[in-house]
């Protein structure tokens, strides 16, 4: 099966954010990698703004229609898909095309809803000057908590940031307002 590749494509995409950050290690890093998703989180969800099913099973999940550009993907046995607790949080892993570093998409469960955050460093502004100042911004608070590495693409362009947080700085990145929410799934009655 797939690993999520779609998943952080299509997030940039739907997100159209130009800046990504992406994590050298596995987060959290302490703590045990789960293998199956817990038991409460398995079953048949409705994305309460696309109206797109996400079906999470044991060991996988498949969201939207596989003829689309919104299909998506993971199975945990893939190497390159980890899947950690962190206090509230579910945090997926993903390393897409076998790259060096890690995307991550945490989500949390709470009274058969499924909340997906995504780190957004841009503002959907039109104004260029206010997204940079935006963007400006919430790196230097990101920086505050955490080493963070401008990587430039081979023409010398910006093209992403490379972090690699503690357990004690990934929580404080978590709760500090980087994570935005930005699907709501709603679990389905059998």
């Amino acid at each position: 099966m797939k690993i999520i590749i779609n998943l952080l494509i299509v997030t940039s995409i739907v997100l159209t954010s130009c800046s990504t950050v992406e994590f050298k290690e596995i987060v959290p890093k302490e703590g045990n990698e789960l293998t199956k998703f817990p038991k409460e989180l398995i079953g048949k969800y409705i994305d309460i703004q696309n109206k797109d099913t996400l079906i999470i099973n044991q060991t996988d999940f498949n969201y939207g229609e596989k003829e689309t550009l919104f299909h998506l993907s993971g199975n945990l046995s893939d190497e390159n898909t980890v899947l950690k607790k962190s206090n509230d949080f579910f945090i997926l892993n993903a390393k897409p095309n076998n790259d060096k570093n890690w995307g991550i998409i945490p989500f949390k469960y709470k009274n058969d809803k499924l909340f997906v955050y995504y780190l957004i460093l841009d503002t959907e502004t039109k104004d260029k000057k206010e997204a940079r100042k935006y963007r400006k911004e919430k790196l230097e608070r990101l920086s505050l908590i955490t080493n963070v590495e401008a990587i430039k693409d081979t023409t010398n362009q910006l093209d992403n940031y490379l972090i690699n947080p503690t357990d004690k700085e990934m929580e404080q990145i978590l709760n500090g307002s980087f994570f935005v929410k930005i699907i709501e799934f709603e679990k389905l009655k059998n």
